[in-house]
């Protein structure tokens, strides 16, 4: 039964009808605001008109025709006038090798068609065969009076008994015809059993919807995102552990506590562009010849301690190319690990060459880290 339902944001109405609401549980959208809205709690029904009338199939089907008896004139000769039949006894038993043979009814003289049932009372009423009515065998056939028997009367005479009896089942298989064409299989797929129908976007969409607000898929989420969130914290901690040790020394030993558990080192921070070279100086020393000495002062500019970073020496020639170069490691100059913050470090490292002494004219430092 058609169904009204209303739009409860335009107020429009439109018709639904039951299977759509059964598909997608009673969610449409509007084809006026595409606003998604439950169909089943705005719905008016429709009053449909009233059926027809039942009509029996008796009155319907007319009364069959009386049967005629259908005189053969012969050209030529009078009207023959057919004898009586003879009446009929009844058999007070019959033997056991006759074969009884049930009375046949006669055709009738012309074909009355008979008028075709509505397509509403076709699925209760039987449908009756389109295939033409049995000829009566020629034993229940009355015997033809002997004058018909002559030669010269079957000469003259046309073949018009047989078509007189022949034309009602012939005008009987064309005229009756099924009221309703029949339907191919072929035509007509049956649906698979496991086959649904493909819900609506906006219906899916609607259900994602409310999975989503589900009180206990909310605290499921919530858990995931906080773990995530802890996991994400904990990794950052791993990866920025120096520098957030030498910005928040509280944390240090909660760092420290959590190294020595993923077997993982906590050390200064390595800001090379936090550590400038202030002043430096390189000179022969008094006493050997072969030996200089150089005095170096490294200058923290950051506002947090950061790791002490390693010396390469250059001595050059005169044409500024490279004699000697040399790597002085924190240890070796006896310089501490870290340089804190502001902080100002200054060595003197002692440099003895055996030999190129002569060729030395220069020098450059440069503060890196290995």
């Amino acid at each position: 039964m058609s169904q009204i339902t209303r739009c409860p944001f335009c107020e429009t109405s439109f018709k639904v009808v039951a299977d759509q609401l059964r598909i997608s549980d009673g969610w449409v959208r509007c084809g006026q605001c595409k606003q998604v809205f439950d169909a089943s709690q705005h719905l008016h029904a429709v009053e449909q008109a009233p059926l027809l009338p039942e009509v029996p199939l008796d009155a319907l089907r007319p009364l069959p025709a009386p049967a005629t008896l259908h005189t053969v004139q012969v050209w030529g000769s009078a009207r023959v006038p057919l004898p009586p039949a003879d009446p009929v006894e009844p058999a007070v038993a019959a033997p056991e090798s006759a074969s009884w043979a049930p009375p046949v009814p006669p055709l009738p003289a012309w074909h009355v068609p008979h008028p075709r049932v509505p397509s509403f009372l076709i699925a209760d009423a039987p449908q009756e065969s389109a295939a033409p009515q049995a000829a009566p065998p020629a034993e229940s056939l009355p015997p033809l009076p002997s004058l018909l028997t002559h030669e010269a009367v079957e000469d003259d005479v046309p073949e018009t008994a047989s078509s007189v009896e022949e034309a009602p089942a012939a005008a009987l298989s064309v005229e009756e015809a099924p009221a309703s064409l029949p339907v191919e299989e072929e035509d007509v797929e049956p649906q698979a059993a496991g086959e649904s129908f493909d819900e609506p976007e906006f219906v899916r969409a609607a259900h994602r919807n409310a999975f989503w607000r589900q009180p206990v898929v909310r605290a499921a989420v919530l858990l995931a995102a906080v773990v995530l969130a802890c996991m994400l914290a904990l990794q950052v901690a791993l990866q920025e552990r120096d520098a957030l040790a030498a910005r928040y020394p509280a944390t240090r030993p909660w760092l420290a506590e959590l190294c020595a558990r993923l077997h993982c080192v906590l050390e200064a921070p390595r800001r090379i562009s936090a550590v400038v070279i202030d002043s430096s100086s390189f000179a022969k020393a008094r006493d050997d010849a072969s030996a200089y000495q150089l005095q170096v002062s490294l200058k923290n500019t950051s506002a947090t301690v950061v790791a002490m970073p390693a010396l390469e020496l250059t001595l050059t020639d005169a044409q500024d190319q490279a004699v000697l170069r040399r790597v002085l490691l924190p240890g070796d100059v006896a310089a501490p690990a870290e340089l804190a913050a502001g902080g100002i470090w200054n060595g003197t490292v002692a440099v003895r060459m055996a030999s190129s002494a002569a060729q030395v004219a220069g020098y450059r430092i440069l503060a890196f880290y290995p």
